[in-house]
């Protein structure tokens, strides 16, 4: 797809007399023109050294935002042999590192840029990000800290902060950290969805929907924030609404796994038992090791009487999850139903 482009537009450019300053276009947005520039500029080894590593910055964003992080990386790579000091592609080949799971390569790169610019605020920022994934909380808040001193605006290190106390059990900083995030980036929808989950658990229902309801007006494709608000309606009983948002998560993204048990559930709280079932089922096609799904199935049959149906799904539920003191004792409870006693494990 990228060969392409590059293809049509350097024809655009060669044929159609179209080609201009290729340093700005390849610092532009218009893809037909950064591509043919930022192609130009590499294919040039008589280009200064530092012009080159800014194409292939450059170009290295436009594959990572196509989705190409392999392809990124090399061009990141390509930039920093030019320049070892690049800050810009030290810290892009640690977010396309950190992309493709390649945690400790992503703080290497972190590292190197803050050792050449240590008051670099991305590069705290997303080196902290890559802490909060490996659950070194501490060094992840230290990062975020420091992001923030040197750029108080820094609403996603706010955000990520926030997170990251969310993980450490200390709701409170990270609803400060989440209302801080919001005050300078009041469109921030995924800051408003996860305070709305920090509401939720703290079981402030009220303030949670006003949160879950920004996050959708913002975004209004945020099938995460339907389904986040699905889940308060469901455990304050409204059961319409609850459906009516998982119909709008699944509407954006059909293999939503979750939003179909959570519809589910909400069907079977309405005695739709047949409905329920097929969305149980639906979740379970989807995601065949979700051992909730199955038990909520087996709650159904139940319902219908299907006993030996909800036995083999409690049986699959504790296969999957030993754990699950609900669905050993729902099956229990499915044996006595039937007149027969639990076998025995």
């Amino acid at each position: 797809m990228v060969e392409l482009l590059v293809l049509l537009a350097s024809l655009a450019c060669n044929l159609l007399g179209l080609c201009s300053n290729d340093l700005a276009d390849c610092k532009s947005d218009d893809l037909y023109e950064q591509i043919p520039a930022c192609q130009r500029i590499i294919d040039d080894l008589s280009e200064a050294p530092k012009v080159r590593a800014l194409a292939f910055n450059r170009r290295g964003e436009m594959y990572f935002a196509l989705r190409n992080p392999t392809r990124a990386i090399e061009d990141f790579s390509s930039a920093i042999e030019l320049v070892p000091d690049f800050a810009d592609a030290l810290i892009n080949r640690g977010i396309a590192f950190h992309a493709s799971r390649a945690v400790d390569r992503a703080i290497d790169d972190y590292n190197e840029a803050l050792r050449h610019h240590p008051k670099n605020a991305h590069a705290y920022g997303n080196r902290g990000f890559a802490y909060h994934d490996k659950k070194d909380h501490a060094r992840a808040i230290d990062d975020f800290r420091q992001a923030i001193r040197l750029n108080p605006k820094h609403s996603s290190a706010y955000y990520n902060m926030g997170n990251t106390y969310v993980a450490m059990g200390d709701t409170d900083r990270a609803l400060e950290a989440y209302a801080s995030s919001i005050q300078i980036n009041p469109k921030n929808a995924p800051a408003f969805n996860n305070r709305g989950l920090t509401y939720s658990s703290l079981r402030d229902f009220e303030r949670a929907v006003a949160d879950f309801s920004e996050a959708i007006r913002l975004d209004e494709r945020h099938a995460a924030a339907y389904f986040n608000r699905s889940r308060v309606y469901y455990a304050t009983a409204e059961y319409d609404r609850a459906i009516d948002d998982c119909n709008n998560a699944i509407l954006i993204d059909n293999k939503y796994s979750a939003a179909f048990n959570m519809r589910g559930l909400a069907r079977y709280a309405r005695g739709e038992h047949d409905s329920a079932i097929a969305d149980f089922s639906e979740a379970i096609r989807l995601d065949p090791r979700d051992a909730l799904a199955y038990n909520n199935r087996g709650m159904a049959y139940v319902k219908k009487g299907e006993f030996k149906s909800a036995i083999a799904d409690y049986d699959e539920a504790t296969r999957l999850d030993p754990n699950d003191a609900a669905a050993h004792h729902d099956r229990a409870n499915a044996y006595r139903a039937m007149g027969e006693s639990s076998p025995r494990r």
